[in-house]
């Protein structure tokens, strides 16, 4: 992210892929932010994390909201524009990921679902009972 980007209060989420070799050692992951407290004379603070390939990965149901709905978008748009993934990767494997982290509250959630659900359904691979995928209950 560019500086100015993310205003006082908001909040972001950053999607790596990571492709591993046989037994990693160290450090898999390290993230630096710098920020600036609103206000002229504020110092920037200095943020930084790390995780450790030996640092256990909790399951996925206990990742935030946000996170799996974040994957969730993301793998549909990696297989609506046919990168790798998508050949590993079902209509039926992106509607578990939305409904995993679907806030039907969120109307923006709502419509995301059913915009998967058409592009499922306008796509040779469809995988559901018949060819269908489910719509919304």
């Amino acid at each position: 992210m560019d500086g100015g980007e993310v205003g006082y209060g908001h909040q972001v989420t950053a999607l790596y892929e990571l492709d591993l070799r046989d037994h990693p050692k160290g450090d898999l992951v390290r993230v630096a932010v710098r920020a600036e407290p609103p206000g002229k004379e504020a110092a920037a603070i200095e943020f930084t994390a790390t995780h450790a390939a030996s640092d256990p990965i909790g399951p996925w149901e206990q990742a935030s909201p946000a996170m799996r709905w974040a994957s969730a978008t993301a793998t549909f748009a990696e297989v609506l524009r046919g990168a790798p993934v998508e050949s590993e990767t079902s209509w039926r494997d992106v509607l578990r990921l939305v409904d995993g982290a679907l806030d039907r509250d969120r109307e923006d959630q709502v419509e995301m679902r059913e915009l998967v659900v058409r592009a499922a359904a306008l796509s040779d691979q469809l995988d559901g009972p018949g060819g269908r995928v489910t719509t919304i209950r």
